[in-house]
């Protein structure tokens, strides 16, 4: 019985019954990182005032600058 379960988990790579559906953790991990990317895409951060959306005209030219 133990014998049998160690040789099963002995190489989980693989297209049998008990091996680990690495198809799917890969497909997920794809999915997150295309998540992540999307969303960076989304959000820029100034430095000065933090994570925004985007900054528009009228809102940057009313910051005030220091000389």
């Amino acid at each position: 019985m133990i014998i049998g379960v160690g040789s099963d988990m002995e190489d989980p790579f693989g297209h049998d019954e008990s091996d680990l559906p690495l198809e799917k953790f890969c497909e997920e991990v794809d999915r997150q990182i295309t998540a992540v990317d999307e969303r960076a895409k989304l959000i820029t951060f100034d430095i000065a005032h933090g994570p925004s959306t985007h900054i528009s005209a009228e809102r940057s030219s009313s910051y005030s600058t220091f000389p």
